[in-house]
Parts: C-alpha cells; sequence; structure tokens
C-alpha cells in the first residue's frame, strides 16, 4: 500500500487526509502533540513540529512514505519543499 505524509493535524487538513483514505493510501500524519482533529482520522500520527525539517524528513524516510502533503499549513511549505526534493518527489503545490 503506498503511503502519504500530510503535514498538520488541524481541521484544515481532515479533507485531504479522508481522500488520501478514500484514494487508497496509508495516510502518516505529523504534527506537533495536541487534540487535533487530523490525529482521530490518520492511520499514523508522528508527533514532531512540522517546522523540523530534519526530523520531518528522517520519518518520511523510516516510514517510507511515497509523498508529502503540506494543505492548510502555511507554516509547513519549507519542510514540505524540503522533503519533497530531498526525497526525489515531484514536486507540486
Amino acid at each position: 500500500m503506498k503511503k502519504v505524509m500530510i503535514l498538520g493535524a488541524g481541521k484544515g487538513q481532515v479533507p485531504i487526509i479522508n481522500l488520501a483514505k478514500n484514494s487508497g493510501f496509508k495516510t502518516i500524519v505529523a504534527s506537533i502533540p495536541g487534540d487535533y482533529p487530523g490525529f482521530k482520522v490518520a492511520d499514523k500520527i508522528c508527533e514532531v513540529d512540522v517546522r523540523n525539517k530534519e526530523k520531518v524528513l528522517e520519518i518520511a524516510r523510516i516510514e517510507q512514505v511515497n509523498g508529502v502533503i503540506a494543505d492548510q499549513i502555511d507554516i509547513a511549505i519549507p519542510t514540505f519543499a524540503y522533503v519533497t526534493e530531498s526525497n526525489g518527489y515531484s514536486l507540486g503545490y
């Protein structure tokens, strides 16, 4: 099964988490600890600050994700770009 890492777990990310799940992806959500709705719908959660590029990259590699998504969370865009380019994924917004 293909895996996608979604940066952020707030209500803004719930639609993209559900879309990914409904499209057959295992969803791995990365976000700081908290009571976020995205944690309730994701297949797996990773409590990490999405501004920590190296840690997010490490998790993406350990989990062997096929892609990364940053939707409705501007603060994660630099990490999204870093992880995407470091893993050789196509860069898309």
